[in-house]
């Protein structure tokens, strides 16, 4: 078993380089943070702003459609930060008079108002924002070291009716979209004790998401520390798509069928999407689509030689844990519930769909690092266009058919890649079907020269190397290591 390791803040360099000139700029300013539940959005506005007077207020789940129990609340939580003021006997009945109450204990000195969950603070309204933008107006940006933080985990919400809200337009507001964690910051949330291999595992299980890595680190393994969390009846990642859907995706039920579609199927078009959902593949789907890919929950792709808003566009889904909770977990939700895995939680998910799993989470990974393998490969600075190439003629003459990663060269050199995740070192057994799909897509491209890569997370054997079928051939540990030097 391995020890729990204390909880130190990681990464975010950058992010945090952008709060520090923000807070050092001597200007009163909003700032708008968004991004998916989990993602670390809170702690690294706590950590980066620890230092200047924080005064944080959540909005309450349940109580999103109640403006009444949200001010009761708020007073409450801002009562702790003043302690010897009267400020439980408060009694605003709205916002503005929340924030008219709020200015004087705030008119100087350095403060950060971090208004968390902004979303349920408003009830998915207007009202709060227009409050708001008159307490600033005519009392908050008087002070010029008060920061106002507006963070929300409905990316849709804080884009759509904060961002772009007419009320607060260039008063001094800043915005700030919170991803998930690079590998090589989410390496070092797992036990030191684990294999590059095993961390890799883990992120290709859940991606970058911090409370979800931290489940997988105190285990014997990673494998049972998922297994664990993901298949017993109390298990943390068994109701996560409810706790993702009241946080970040509550204003329209719709946004949920979408995910739930796209988990059922390798990917959609965006005509068989709206024909499931039964709207018109037009406006209102565009704004569920758009929201969602802003959301990180979702990415569309076209064929790389066509445009990219051509008929041929596609849609999947583009969050790890998503990704694998629809093929995992959902499927054996009731089983789950039931309690069939209790006693062993292992049973849920056998050896062999693991690595089925982890091999399509890896060409997913590998399409996500286009830009650092390009590095690798040294051809970063000529022009191109990357990703799963796929064509209609050529799924007509193989089902199926699909190369994991293109890239399509300014310098007519076309680099095809294809992508393992085993256990061991890749043979010579993969180059049959690597050789067929090949000879299909020289089909449509008869006058480039072909450039032949293999990326394995464990390399290939001797045989295959001596074989010279590869140009290149590029392993996990190599990959990974290009990868934390381009982000640092």
């Amino acid at each position: 078993m391995r020890a729990n390791r204390p909880q130190l803040f990681i990464g975010r360099l950058k992010e945090l380089n952008f709060l520090k000139e923000i807070s050092a700029k001597g200007e009163a300013a909003i700032l708008v943070v968004h991004g998916r539940r989990r993602v670390g959005k809170t702690s690294l506005i706590e950590h980066a702003f620890s230092k200047r007077g924080l005064i944080k207020i959540e909005g309450l789940e349940d109580a999103a459609n109640s403006t009444a129990k949200q001010l009761y609340s708020a007073v409450q939580q801002l009562a702790k930060f003043f302690p010897g003021q009267a400020i439980t006997s408060w009694r605003p009945k709205t916002w503005g008079d929340f924030f008219r109450l709020l200015a004087p204990l705030i008119r100087s000195g350095t403060w950060t108002v971090f208004l968390e969950e902004f979303q349920w603070l408003s009830g998915y309204r207007n009202q709060l924002t227009s409050e708001l933008k008159l307490a600033w107006d005519n009392e908050f940006r008087q002070n010029s070291k008060l920061l106002i933080v507006l963070c929300g985990s409905s990316p849709s919400f804080m884009v759509g009716k904060v961002l772009r809200s007419k009320a607060l337009h260039n008063r001094a507001m800043q915005e700030l979209k919170v991803t998930p964690l690079p590998f090589s910051d989410a390496r070092k949330l797992l036990s030191p004790e684990i294999s590059t291999k095993e961390a890799c595992d883990a992120y290709l299980l859940v991606g970058g998401i911090p409370e979800y890595l931290k489940r997988l680190s105190s285990k014997s393994s990673i494998y049972t520390a998922f297994c664990a969390a993901a298949f017993s009846s109390t298990g943390f990642f068994v109701d996560e798509l409810n706790r993702i859907t009241v946080s970040s995706l509550a204003e329209n039920p719709l946004y949920l069928q979408v995910l739930k579609f796209l988990g059922a199927h390798r990917f959609s078009t965006r005509l068989l999407l709206a024909k499931h959902l039964g709207v018109k593949p037009g406006g209102t789907l565009s704004r569920l689509l758009a929201d969602l890919e802003a959301s990180g929950f979702i990415a569309s792709y076209s064929p790389l030689d066509k445009a990219e808003d051509s008929i041929l566009e596609r849609y999947q889904l583009s969050d790890p844990f998503l990704r694998v909770y629809f093929r995992q977990i959902r499927p054996k939700l009731k089983a789950i519930l039931r309690g069939e895995f209790a006693n062993e939680t292992v049973r849920g998910m056998g050896v062999e769909e693991l690595s089925t799993i982890l091999g399509l989470e890896f060409e997913a990974f590998c399409r996500a690092q286009s830009a650092t393998i390009a590095h690798q490969l040294s051809f970063g600075s000529v022009q191109y266009t990357s990703g799963a190439y796929f064509s209609r003629v050529l799924e007509r003459q193989n089902k199926g058919f699909q190369l994991d990663l293109v890239f399509q060269r300014a310098d007519r050199v076309h680099t095809v890649c294809e992508i393992k995740y085993t256990r061991e070192a890749v043979g010579k057994e993969i180059v049959p079907a690597f050789e067929r799909a090949l000879a299909l897509y020289k089909t449509q491209f008869p006058k480039v020269s072909i450039h032949r890569v293999l990326i394995s997370a464990n390399g290939a054997t001797p045989e295959l190397k001596r074989a010279a079928i590869f140009d290149n051939i590029i392993d996990l540990s190599e990959l990974l290591e290009t990868a934390e030097k381009l982000s640092t």
